[in-house]
């Protein structure tokens, strides 16, 4: 039977004992060779590229890639409903100006509405975030007499798509 032993791994220091240790930061080579204000650019766009959606659970560019000319403000919104054998799938969708949102949810005749997700930029689709899920079901619920419901359910989506475009669109212009 053989054991092994981890050993310490440690940086080469430069013969002669001086200051500077033998592996560089490759941020401060970028530095020397392109200058400090090339590399500043470089970091703060990289670091301002990043945002987590408060819609749903992909990477935002998936959900607004295309979609920075959308309009939340006074969005219309439309439920259309596909029956099925076994139950019915329920889109709700956010008419945003030229662009859309499109929130699906299968509901079985028996049992519990099955989650919802989000068509995303690529065909694909993205469940929604809980935030989103209340609203959409107070929409879904309450869509025939828009009541308070509706009304908070429409608020809660559309404030929370709002927020997600201002801050994705913002770093893309």
């Amino acid at each position: 039977m053989r054991t092994y032993q981890a050993g310490r791994v440690s940086a080469a220091k430069p013969a002669g004992g001086g200051g500077r240790s033998g592996a560089e930061h490759p941020l401060l080579m970028l530095q020397r060779t392109a200058g400090n204000q090339a590399v500043t650019a470089f970091v703060q766009r990289k670091a301002k590229g990043y945002h987590s959606s408060r819609v749903a659970i992909a990477p935002i560019d998936m959900i607004y890639d295309g979609k920075c000319d959308a309009v939340t403000q006074g969005a219309a919104v439309s439920k259309e409903t596909s029956r099925g054998l076994l139950g019915k799938d329920v889109s709700i969708i956010f008419e945003c100006g030229p662009k859309k949102f499109e929130f699906t949810a299968y509901h079985p005749y028996i049992g519990d509405r099955f989650p919802w997700d989000l068509e995303l930029v690529d065909d694909g689709s993205a469940y929604v975030t809980e935030a989103i899920s209340k609203g959409l079901d107070k929409i879904d619920d309450d869509i025939s007499d828009s009541g308070s419901e509706f009304w908070d359910g429409y608020h809660a989506v559309q404030g929370l798509l709002a927020a997600d475009l201002k801050e994705y669109c913002a770093d893309q212009a």
